[in-house]
């Protein structure tokens, strides 16, 4: 599998006042810095469209929603046009439509406390932006009512960080503080979100990445070895693996501290009699972040080949734990410069 360097330099602190707070939030392609005390309420749908749901741990301050455009001919101005006419009051739609570059994004258009035709929605604001690299609307529904500090925030600064992942490139995901890359053309499938213990499963076809993360490691090694963690899968999974071979040591040069990773390699397949029936190579791996006292975790299946190795996994299995965290090394190097 052909895997590209994702680009994690595009962040950017120049509109948050120094010394400030901030954590990256990033999905389904696009990313954005916001005050650290701020936390994911709800996720849904996926890197084609969805919703994240913030709050501030009082009340939900924000909510984004994107939608991936797969037409090769758009025009955004054509579509916010269209969309102003439904939820925009007639007197507010030229100036709400004013065109504003922000980041990788732009702004399509503003509609201020107020400005939309629904009496119920007096207290929401709304921003509508495209990315023409990512291909990606997105549009941000923000709870005027939570107060002007926080629209103020959310306007000057978090929306000025907006950034996204180019269409064709790898992705970007960033939740808690934690972050995973997940190569061009695959989609997130499954999400195990908790304090402490991440997971996500990426799925492209007939192949899947299970990326991990469990802190702090020093508790998760006192539960049990390294070795068990690497057979510890945090989803279940109808196939049985089945090692090749005795597990080995693969060094990870891209963490904060290079460390060894501990990694094996096998197939996944069904229970009797079907276990020659779509079988899988597997590679897997962890290791123990000693920097920021994480365990990262990544297994990587693909389809089965006669004569094929499974080692050859263990190349996306290294980059995936390599680039697990790039948002506190890339955010936090940053800060440091102010």
């Amino acid at each position: 599998m052909n895997i590209e360097p994702p680009k994690l330099d595009n962040l950017s602190l120049a509109a948050w006042p120094a010394g400030e707070k901030v954590s990256c939030l990033a999905w389904a392609g696009w990313a954005v810095l916001t005050p650290s005390t701020w936390r994911p309420l709800g996720i849904s749908g996926g890197r084609k469209k969805g919703t994240l749901l913030v709050g501030d741990g009082r009340q939900a301050v924000a909510q984004f929603k994107w939608l991936w455009i797969k037409r090769k001919k758009f025009d955004p101005a054509r579509w916010i046009k269209r969309r102003l006419r439904r939820v925009a009051q007639k007197q507010y739609r030229k100036q709400a439509s004013a065109a504003v570059g922000v980041g990788d994004f732009q702004r399509l258009a503003w509609l201020g406390a107020g400005q939309l035709k629904r009496a119920s929605r007096s207290q929401t604001a709304i921003w509508y932006g495209y990315s023409q690299a990512a291909k990606l609307l997105l549009e941000v529904v923000i709870n005027a009512g939570a107060g002007d500090d926080v629209v103020r925030t959310l306007r000057k600064e978090v929306i000025a960080s907006l950034r996204a992942c180019p269409a064709n490139g790898p992705t970007l995901w960033s939740v808690f503080d934690t972050s995973f890359v997940s190569p061009a053309g695959f989609d997130v499938r499954k999400k195990r979100i908790n304090l402490g213990d991440v997971a996500m499963e990426f799925v492209s076809r007939s192949r899947t990445i299970i990326a991990r993360q469990v802190y702090p490691a020093e508790l998760a090694l006192q539960r049990r070895g390294m070795d068990k963690w690497l057979s510890d899968c945090p989803f279940p999974q109808k196939r049985r693996f089945k090692a090749v071979g005795e597990v080995r040591d693969v060094n990870v040069d891209t963490l904060t501290i290079p460390a060894t990773a501990r990694c094996r390699v096998g197939q996944r397949r069904f229970p009797f009699p079907l276990r020659f029936v779509c079988r899988r190579h597997s590679a897997a791996g962890v290791v123990e972040e000693t920097g920021i006292g994480r365990l990262l975790m990544a297994e990587y299946n693909w389809p089965f080949r006669r004569g094929g190795s499974a080692d050859s996994g263990l190349d996306v299995v290294s980059w995936s734990l390599g680039q697990m965290n790039w948002s506190s090394r890339n955010v936090g190097r940053k800060a440091g410069k102010r």
